[in-house]
């Protein structure tokens, strides 16, 4: 549960100050209140953003402090699951635009499918192609995977949309995170993780991990996340959807 959002808070907005945390599974702002609920992959990725939201400093959009609470979600289907498991994720990769194309059409083409969080034709490249692409983020995984499952392959405009899943923005942050932990070791030459499968703002898509590397901003933020996640299980039941955390 995320309250006290600013007037006009997008999901944009909300997207980016949690993505940092871990990856995604839906995002929804309830029409007409100033609150939302946020689903993550992991129950890990929520402890890090929840110990985040209650430390002194807290989460801030638009330079106003973020009430944060767990609330009671519906379980993540197990078919669901098992795609992120696979590297879905609500970032899709979309190819085979044609030049006419313009945001309104592929917007009107892709929202069918769930609501668009962003979106992002690209320019011109070096190439010859008109557009090398664009990124689609979704609010939620399951909508990426249905628009990937109707459109993938599918003619549009003149071309053939190709559409693979992509990390997101907040990808990058917790892959830097993770390699600048203390007595984290790799070695070179070794070729060894998960493959990749699209690639989005540059960056490839882990496939069989869904989950980023955590966003400790501090020590006390770690060791308090690690708390919650053991608290989990044991704590007093969280409120349902659409209602505030005691």
């Amino acid at each position: 549960y995320v309250g006290n959002l600013p007037p006009q808070t997008s999901y944009a907005d909300l997207c980016a100050a949690a993505a940092p945390f871990g990856a995604l599974e839906s995002v929804r702002i309830v029409p007409h209140t100033r609150y939302a609920f946020i689903n993550f992959c992991t129950d890990e990725a929520a402890a890090r953003f929840h110990a985040k939201g209650s430390d002194e400093r807290g989460l801030t959009i638009k330079h106003q402090r973020l009430v944060v609470n767990w609330a009671k979600a519906p379980a993540i289907p197990d078919e669901l699951r098992a795609a992120i498991a696979r590297g879905a994720t609500r970032h899709v990769h979309v190819g085979g635009i044609d030049s006419s194309v313009t945001y309104q059409m592929l917007e009107a083409e892709f929202c069918a499918y769930g609501e668009i969080e962003s979106m992002r034709i690209m320019q011109p490249s070096n190439y010859g192609s008109p557009h090398a692409g664009a990124f689609i983020n979704f609010t939620s995984v399951a909508s990426a995977i249905a628009a990937k499952e109707a459109l993938h392959g599918v003619p549009f405009k003149n071309k053939t949309l190709t559409l693979e899943f992509a990390q997101g923005p907040g990808a990058r942050a917790r892959d830097s995170k993770e390699r600048a932990k203390p007595g984290r070791k790799e070695k070179a030459g070794k070729g060894k993780g998960p493959k990749a499968s699209a690639s989005a703002d540059g960056e490839p898509a882990a496939s069989g991990s869904a989950e980023g590397a955590a966003d400790a901003a501090d020590a006390a933020g770690t060791n308090a996340a690690a708390a919650a996640v053991d608290s989990i299980a044991s704590g007093p039941a969280p409120p349902a959807d659409g209602e505030a955390a005691a």
